[in-house]
């Protein structure tokens, strides 16, 4: 279970849809267990909002007949252009710590 969970984190993570139907067929168990699987990610990424600052949710498209993650995911900064971005912050010294804070928050989300 877990791994068939992990492989549609990853699918909906990168930005493609998810059918119950195909997916039960794919890992051979009823769409009802799909179902299910979709109600954890869906769980997962309500409980992670206050964590990431970003809110996601697992939705389902009635025109595409499929789930989907909305906002898709943005892609990450490498950990090279984040140090970069730091020491920038850093060497410029015109803002006050409290605003330094909230953008090495996000940064670390990165």
């Amino acid at each position: 279970m877990d791994q068939r969970i992990l492989k549609m984190y990853s699918r909906l993570i990168e930005g493609k849809v998810l059918y119950k139907k195909e997916e039960a067929a794919i890992w051979g168990v009823s769409e009802r267990t799909i179902q299910r699987d979709l109600e954890e990610l869906r769980t997962f990424f309500a409980d992670s909002t206050p964590e990431t600052g970003v809110e996601r949710e697992v939705l389902y498209d009635a025109n595409m007949k499929a789930y989907r993650l909305e906002p898709p995911m943005k892609s990450a900064l490498s950990n090279d252009e984040i140090f970069s971005i730091t020491k920038i912050l850093f060497d410029c010294r015109s803002m006050k710590k409290e605003e330094l804070r909230l953008i090495f928050d996000n940064l670390v989300v990165c």
